[in-house]
């Protein structure tokens, strides 16, 4: 029994710009937008803090001063996030790798099956995440070799028509020359008329 060789990792990870550009540019904004409302929920919350101390008698300053004094008290949380971001990214990229990586080998057999030539089963890599798709379109090309395989020496439709008119041109060609031979033929069997 054949041992099946391990297939290789892929060493590219970001190949459709397309749909991972997609996933990756919406969880930039999704990120962004996050973080932007926590600080300023945050800074609000503060701020209620803050108008309640003045109202017991604390010290008053001006917004600029508490907006500038809140975002250096959280600037650290802020420097964290950003610095994750990338981290995420990439990991999001590896994820998203896993659903775009294996759709190249099934639209590499699906160009072959529109040329109508047999494919080979697709197989997949360790971690990919098609896995039910791969059994379902494997089960559609053994389906698929099997019945073409079994039909390589008929003729399609478009072949029986075109060799049907052919044998109907022929048969018209044939009866036509008979049509046009027989009057020789009948001149040929009457007797000839002597000269005087």
């Amino acid at each position: 029994m054949a041992v099946k060789k391990k297939k290789e990792q892929r060493s590219k990870f970001y190949i459709n710009k397309r749909i991972q550009g997609k996933i990756l540019w919406r969880c930039a904004i999704f990120w962004v937008v996050y973080h932007f409302l926590m600080i300023h929920t945050l800074m609000a919350f503060e701020f209620m803090m803050y108008q309640i101390a003045i109202f017991n008698g604390g010290p008053v300053i001006s917004f600029t001063d508490f907006y500038s004094g809140f975002l250096s008290k959280y600037l650290p949380l802020m420097l964290t996030a950003a610095a994750i971001f990338p981290i995420l990214a990439r990991d999001l990229i590896k994820m998203s790798h896993r659903i775009v990586g294996p759709l190249v080998p099934f639209q590499n057999a699906v160009k072959k099956l529109k040329n109508g030539e047999l494919v080979e089963e697709v197989e997949l890599r360790d971690g990919d995440l098609l896995i039910e798709f791969q059994n379902d379109f494997n089960d559609f090309l053994r389906w698929y070799n099997k019945n073409n395989a079994s039909n390589s020496t008929a003729q399609t439709p478009l072949e029986d028509q075109i060799l049907s008119d052919a044998q109907n041109l022929q048969d018209e060609v044939s009866s036509s020359n008979k049509a046009k031979s027989a009057p020789l033929r009948n001149l040929d069997s009457h007797p000839s008329v002597p000269s005087e």
